[in-house]
Protein backbone atom coordinates (compact mmCIF):
# COMPACT_ATOMS: atom_id res chain seq x y z
CA UNK A 1 0.00 0.00 0.00
CA UNK A 2 3.05 2.34 0.97
CA UNK A 3 4.70 1.96 -2.67
CA UNK A 4 1.11 2.58 -4.34
CA UNK A 5 0.84 5.80 -2.41
CA UNK A 6 4.21 6.66 -3.37
CA UNK A 7 3.75 6.32 -6.61
CA UNK A 8 0.35 8.32 -6.79
CA UNK A 9 2.47 11.40 -5.04
CA UNK A 10 5.17 10.93 -7.51
CA UNK A 11 2.75 11.72 -10.36
CA UNK A 12 0.74 14.37 -9.02
CA UNK A 13 4.44 16.33 -8.72
CA UNK A 14 4.68 15.80 -12.39
CA UNK A 15 8.14 16.62 -13.68
CA UNK A 16 10.21 17.63 -10.67
CA UNK A 17 13.65 17.99 -12.35
CA UNK A 18 12.08 20.97 -14.84
CA UNK A 19 14.40 20.03 -17.90
CA UNK A 20 10.69 20.30 -20.09
CA UNK A 21 9.34 23.77 -20.17
CA UNK A 22 5.70 24.68 -19.96
CA UNK A 23 4.61 26.38 -22.75
CA UNK A 24 1.99 28.75 -21.71
CA UNK A 25 4.04 30.02 -18.32
CA UNK A 26 6.64 31.72 -20.16
CA UNK A 27 8.38 35.09 -19.20
CA UNK A 28 8.10 36.92 -21.86
CA UNK A 29 4.61 35.94 -24.37
CA UNK A 30 5.94 35.10 -27.95
CA UNK A 31 4.08 35.84 -31.49
CA UNK A 32 5.04 34.44 -34.42
CA UNK A 33 5.56 37.64 -36.80
CA UNK A 34 4.13 36.01 -39.60
CA UNK A 35 1.13 33.51 -38.40
CA UNK A 36 0.34 35.28 -34.95
CA UNK A 37 0.78 32.21 -33.45
CA UNK A 38 1.45 31.77 -29.94
CA UNK A 39 2.52 28.36 -29.33
CA UNK A 40 5.20 26.16 -31.08
CA UNK A 41 7.35 23.39 -30.31
CA UNK A 42 10.65 25.73 -31.50
CA UNK A 43 11.01 29.42 -31.83
CA UNK A 44 13.32 30.52 -34.66
CA UNK A 45 14.47 33.80 -36.34
CA UNK A 46 14.18 34.72 -40.39
CA UNK A 47 17.76 34.02 -41.44
CA UNK A 48 17.54 38.11 -42.89
CA UNK A 49 15.45 40.22 -41.08
CA UNK A 50 15.53 38.21 -37.73
CA UNK A 51 12.21 38.70 -36.70
CA UNK A 52 10.64 35.72 -34.17
CA UNK A 53 8.75 32.81 -35.96
CA UNK A 54 6.85 29.59 -35.17
CA UNK A 55 8.72 26.69 -36.53
CA UNK A 56 6.76 26.29 -38.87
CA UNK A 57 7.02 29.56 -40.50
CA UNK A 58 10.55 29.73 -39.81
CA UNK A 59 11.45 26.33 -41.59
CA UNK A 60 9.08 28.19 -44.48
CA UNK A 61 11.38 31.15 -44.63
CA UNK A 62 14.93 29.16 -44.58
CA UNK A 63 13.13 26.88 -47.21
CA UNK A 64 12.36 29.66 -49.32
CA UNK A 65 15.63 31.81 -49.09
CA UNK A 66 17.43 28.50 -50.01
CA UNK A 67 15.58 28.50 -53.25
Amino acid sequence: MLAQGHLDASRLQGNIGGSRRDRTTNSKARICFECGGSETAQWRRHPETKVLLCNSCGQKAYRTRML
